[in-house]
């Protein structure tokens, strides 16, 4: 099938060397499919997962934040397809809302977020060296398995077949489209950047309702264990399902 490529009209990108693969910077992603659960968090948890004392958590209630964890099935891209799950945290930069929910709705109206990526597992090489390369994301790899019937999307997220984390969601409409900017804050040489990401979902749903996702945690490992103490509760703030989107992943800019 012919790759629909409007979306990317007027993007220039560079040649890159992504550790011996050849590869084009801004990263275009043509055909994916992602699924998006944000948790009520602790945030005094979520503050000491902070690299740096300018990045701070977003809260929606007093010392209540929140954890977004997306599953990303990538079936074209420029780097050839991947699977990756981000586990992020909504935040702002140096400064701070005192006000809980002010931010998180805004952002909610404007369709731009601000996250702190706080591990991002992924399952090919090239997309591991490419972003702790260029983005030094906290990047590793694992076994990132999508099951699709009817009705449900499973993902089941491991490290060396010791699991980490099961999403069972259920398929909700998706009648509508949008276009988001999310923007990133990694750290590299202890400074703060950012990189942008622009996705224009071809079909998208969300629902407040909790009843159509849940999370499932491993008893093990690392990350299960950080999950297990920051999350509240294993049904989620907000669902979101995108079946059919493109992305944009911007060069990052240093902050400081």
């Amino acid at each position: 099938m012919e790759r629909d490529t409007s979306f990317f009209r007027n993007v220039f990108q560079i040649e890159a060397d992504f550790k011996g693969e050849p590869a084009k910077v801004p990263v275009f992603y043509y055909d994916a499919t992602a699924i998006t659960g944000i948790f009520y968090a602790k945030a005094s948890v979520l503050r000491r997962f902070m690299p740096k004392k300018e990045y701070h958590p977003l809260t929606i209630l007093p010392g209540v934040g929140t954890i977004a964890i997306t599953c990303f099935e990538y079936r074209d891209t420029d780097i050839r397809p991947y699977n990756e799950i981000s586990i992020s945290i909504p935040m702002s930069y140096k400064c701070r809302s005192w006000i809980p929910g002010v931010k998180m709705l805004a952002g909610l109206r404007r369709n731009e977020f601000h996250v702190y990526i706080h591990h991002l597992p992924v399952t090919t090489e090239i997309a591991l060296n490419g972003g702790v390369i260029v983005y030094n994301y906290p990047k590793f790899l694992s076994t990132i398995d999508f099951e699709h019937s009817d009705r449900m999307i499973t993902v089941t997220l491991a490290e060396k077949g010791e699991t980490i984390l099961k999403i069972h969601a259920e398929k909700i409409p998706t009648g509508m489209s949008k276009v988001f900017r999310y923007v990133t804050y990694p750290v590299k040489d202890d400074r703060a950047q950012h990189a942008d990401i622009l996705l224009n979902a071809k079909k998208f749903g969300q629902t407040f309702n909790p009843k159509y996702l849940r999370l499932e945690l491993g008893d093990t490992h690392r990350i299960s264990k950080e999950l297990k103490e920051a999350i509240i509760w294993n049904k989620p703030l907000l669902y979101q399902h995108m079946p059919e989107f493109q992305s944009i992943l911007y060069g990052p800019c240093r902050l400081e």
